[in-house]
């Protein structure tokens, strides 16, 4: 198991500051960081020329003002669209649509923000995704200030073959499989630091007391996502939870305020 950087606890800004700032842009990014995240959280896929971008979806449809395939678009072609278009506020308004909002390329990120911390989601499908992904945080000097996740079993063993320096979360399936050893002596972590879970799957409660002190006694980190309600959030804190997933980390200090005994 390679540990976690120093720095990997507390605030987690989902998608940047995705409850107040169009997700997934590096102004949304610059914005948690001025807030004072302790690290971004976000996603990436490849496009049709190779390049590492920040995009949730594997299409553009849902953020963007266009249509189609991130992996079917150059790089060029993604810089064309309005990645604030679809942002709607609690007005619903869409105050930053035509601001200039684009989606992201990683390089362009790592060296804008050069103090922050990640947590990247690799989502790509694409051949050869995790030996880009690799490339790209190689020339980007980000050793230190990464930690990746991927739901997908496959995809993470590829991710952690190539990049071997990298902590890493738990993919989905090891995550179960944490769950069932709950109780088993015998249960052996995979190679990652942190368990990253939503505290409630369908019915299912995920995040338990015996949950967190497992992965205390394994010395592995706890992150919930995605959590917005300050009085849910204070209960994982006081459980002991060693971050949270949240859409609006400008609730952060409030949070910290009410779980302090």
């Amino acid at each position: 198991m390679i540990p976690a950087p120093p720095g990997f606890r507390g605030c987690f800004g989902h998608r940047g500051a995705a409850g107040i700032f169009p997700e997934n842009t590096l102004e949304g990014f610059a914005l948690a960081a001025r807030i004072g995240v302790d690290v971004v959280e976000t996603d990436a896929h490849i496009t049709r020329d190779g390049r590492v971008v920040l995009i949730h979806d594997p299409t553009v449809d849902r953020t963007t003002d266009g249509v189609g395939e991130v992996a079917a678009m150059t790089f060029a072609e993604l810089q064309a669209l309005d990645a604030g278009a679809r942002f709607v506020d609690r007005h619903g308004s869409t105050p930053f649509a035509g601001r200039g909002l684009r989606v992201p390329a990683l390089d362009e990120v790592l060296a804008a923000l050069p103090n922050t911390r990640f947590n990247i989601e690799l989502k790509s499908d694409v051949d050869g995704a995790p030996e880009i992904l690799a490339a790209t945080l190689d020339r980007g000097r980000a050793q230190g200030r990464i930690l990746l996740a991927s739901e997908g079993g496959d995809r993470m063993i590829a991710l952690r073959r190539a990049v071997p320096w990298a902590p890493t979360s738990f993919s989905a399936p090891e995550v179960f499989g944490f769950i069932s050893g709950l109780h088993e002596d015998a249960y052996e972590p995979p190679p990652a630091c942190a368990l990253q879970v939503p505290d409630v799957f369908d019915s299912f409660e995920v995040v338990t007391e015996r949950f967190v002190a497992r992965a205390r006694e394994l010395d592995i980190a706890v992150h919930v996502w995605t959590i917005n309600d300050p009085a849910q959030s204070a209960r994982l804190l006081e459980m002991g939870c060693d971050g949270l997933i949240t859409d609006h980390p400008e609730r952060w200090a409030a949070v910290q305020r009410r779980s302090r005994p």
